[in-house]
């Protein structure tokens, strides 16, 4: 007869990653505004999002910095992620 190696629990397994996952937004949250508080909802479609580029910002969103400066601050994002993982 079939059995598992432990009891199943779907719904604690389920909080537990949603709590996880509320951690991991909330820390991608906070970094882009230490990166730029001003550019903080450009700078988090760019790194939430596959295919955003300063071209498409720009175009689509308007958005109001130098490709140079939108470059730097998502540079310096990427730098902050990584000092707060490691």
């Amino acid at each position: 007869m079939p059995h598992g190696s432990g009891i199943s629990k779907p719904t604690e397994d389920d909080g537990i990653k949603k709590a996880e996952l509320d951690i991991k937004i909330t820390l991608i949250e906070q970094t882009v505004r230490e990166a730029d508080k001003e550019m903080y909802r450009w700078l988090l479609k760019a790194v939430t999002q596959e295919g955003i580029t300063y071209n498409y910002l720009k175009q689509i969103m308007d958005i109001p910095f130098s490709r140079n400066t939108f470059y730097d601050r998502r540079r310096r994002f990427y730098y902050l992620l990584s000092k707060k993982i490691c």
